[in-house]
C-alpha cells in the first residue's frame, strides 16, 4: 500500500517554478508563477521566485523593484544591488549595498561585490 500525498496548488506551483529557474527555464517558471491562487501571489517565497525570473528575463528594472519589496532578505539585497549595477546605475547600487546590515555582508561574495561598487 503507498501513501498518497497531496500538496495544494501553491506548493506545486512553486516546486515546479524553482525547478524551471533552475534549468534556464524562465518562461516557463513565470507560467508556473502566474498560475499561483492570487490570494498566494504576495508570499515572499513567490515574490522570490518572481525576482529570479526577471533576472533571468533580463528585465533588470522590474527585478530590481520587486527585490527592494523584499529588502530585508539578504538574497534579494544582493539581487537588486545587482540589477542596479546591470542598469549602469552604479550610485543606486552603493546606496542600496551599504544599507544592508553588517553582519549579512560578511559572506565572501558580499566582499566581492563590495570590491566592486567601492572601486
Amino acid at each position: 500500500m503507498t501513501a498518497t500525498r497531496f500538496i495544494d496548488e501553491h506548493t506545486a506551483c512553486t516546486v515546479r517554478a524553482e525547478g524551471y529557474c533552475e534549468l534556464g527555464m524562465y518562461a516557463e517558471a513565470w507560467r508556473e508563477l502566474e498560475r499561483i491562487p492570487m490570494a498566494q501571489r504576495s508570499r515572499a517565497s513567490v515574490l522570490k521566485l518572481r525576482v529570479r525570473t526577471l533576472i533571468g528575463f533580463r528585465r533588470w528594472a522590474a527585478a530590481a523593484d520587486l527585490a527592494s519589496v523584499l529588502f530585508d532578505d539578504p538574497e534579494m539585497a544582493l539581487a537588486r544591488v545587482v540589477c542596479l549595477l546591470h542598469q549602469g546605475k552604479v550610485e543606486a547600487a552603493r546606496r542600496s549595498f551599504f544599507r544592508i546590515p553588517q553582519h549579512v555582508t560578511s559572506g565572501e561574495r558580499f566582499q566581492q561585490l563590495n570590491e566592486l561598487i567601492t572601486a
